[in-house]
């Protein structure tokens, strides 16, 4: 009887140890928490622009209001 030796980097003693998607996970938060802050900033920022700054990027403040005002886990 031949055995069948697995040669997958991916299994190790009978696990899913290499995983992409593990192995990825927390690459995946770090730039999830980034994101995250990144938002938080700019719509805080959003907030304290002039109405001729809010007209340079092309929202009224009601606009920016409306960005500004939603939870920053929120796209």
């Amino acid at each position: 009887m031949n055995a069948t030796v697995c040669r997958s980097p991916h299994f190790i003693e009978g696990r899913n140890a290499g995983s992409p998607t593990l192995a990825a996970l927390p690459r995946q938060v770090i730039d999830t928490l980034y994101v995250w802050q990144q938002r938080s900033v700019d719509r805080r920022n959003l907030m304290t622009m002039s109405h001729h700054q809010l007209v340079d990027i092309g929202i009224d403040r009601a606009e920016a209001w409306r960005e500004a005002s939603k939870p920053f886990w929120k796209p």
